[in-house]
């Protein structure tokens, strides 16, 4: 699983004086981007998902697995 790691509380998103991205809060958002279904703690990607299939939540082992909507 990816760990992210955001910048604290009082560091602005954005540079006042530049006006662009932070670059700790552009590398934490750029982390975001790239997670998928696999990254999650309660998603079992051990089947691969085909066409058509949704997540749906498994009981007997508490995570969510691909299958029919």
């Amino acid at each position: 699983m990816a760990k992210l790691k955001f910048p604290d509380a009082d560091v602005p998103a954005f540079d006042p004086a530049t006006g662009k991205w932070n670059a700790d809060w552009y590398d934490a958002i750029s982390a975001i981007k790239r997670l998928g279904l696999a990254d999650l703690a309660d998603y079992d990607n051990t089947t691969p998902a085909t066409n058509g299939q949704v997540p749906v939540f498994n009981t007997a082992s508490g995570k969510f697995k691909p299958g029919a909507n």
